[in-house]
C-alpha cells in the first residue's frame, strides 16, 4: 500500500550524539488513514536503513517491531497527540526547554532546525501531525531495557499528495 521514496538520517559526526530519521512514502490508493500507517509498520525500525540498504541485504527485515524504544505491535492511535505543525513545534521547542541540558540539545536544536527546513513545504499545507514522546507513554510501550535518553517522533500525513511522512529525533 506504501512505498518509501526517500530517506534521511543525520547524527554527529564527532560524537554520535543524537539523530534524526526522516522516512517519505507514498501511497498507492487515496484511501488512507492512520490505521492503515500503522499496520503497514511505516514506523518498524526496518526504516532506520536506507533504501539501497534494504533492497540489496540478504537478511528479511520482517522482524523488525520498534519505532526508536517503543513497541510498534502494542501501538495505537491513542498513544499520539493530533496537531497541526505549530503545535507540534511548540511541543517539540517545549521539550528541549523543560528537559536536562547535555552535549547532545544543541545536535538536537541543530536537527531540529534541518528538520523545518527539509518540510518547508509540508509545513505550509494544512497537514495532521500525530506526535509521540517517549517520556509520555504507557508503560507496556517501553521495554525494560530502554537505552534511549529521548525519543519524539512524529508521522505526517499528507492527504492531497498522497504523501507519509516519519521522522523522529532520538539519543540512546
Amino acid at each position: 500500500m506504501f512505498k518509501r521514496t526517500k530517506h534521511i538520517w543525520k547524527n554527529d559526526e564527532e560524537s554520535y550524539l543524537g539523530f534524526l530519521c526522516i522516512n517519505f512514502f507514498k501511497s498507492r490508493t487515496d484511501n488512507f488513514g492512520f490505521d492503515d500507517i500503522l499496520k503497514a509498520n511505516l514506523l518498524s525500525d526496518k526504516y532506520d536503513k536506507s533504501i539501497s540498504e534494504i533492497e540489496n541485504s540478504p537478511l528479511k527485515y520482517e522482524g523488525f517491531k520498534n519505532f526508536g524504544p517503543i513497541d510498534i505491535t502494542l501501538l495505537k492511535k491513542d498513544d499520539f497527540d493530533r496537531l497541526n505543525f505549530f503545535q507540534l513545534s511548540a511541543k517539540i521547542e517545549a521539550f528541549w526547554e523543560n528537559h536536562q541540558k547535555g552535549d547532545d540539545w544543541p545536535i538536537f536544536k541543530k536537527h531540529w532546525g534541518y528538520l523545518k527546513k527539509e518540510l518547508a513545504e509540508t509545513i505550509i499545507k494544512s497537514n495532521d501531525f500525530y506526535y509521540i514522546n517517549s517520556k509520555n507513554l504507557r508503560d507496556e510501550l517501553i521495554p525494560q531495557e530502554n537505552f534511549f535518553s529521548y525519543f519524539i517522533g512524529s508521522i505526517c500525513i499528507e492527504r492531497e499528495s498522497r504523501k507519509v511522512i516519519t521522522f523522529y529525533f532520538g539519543a540512546d
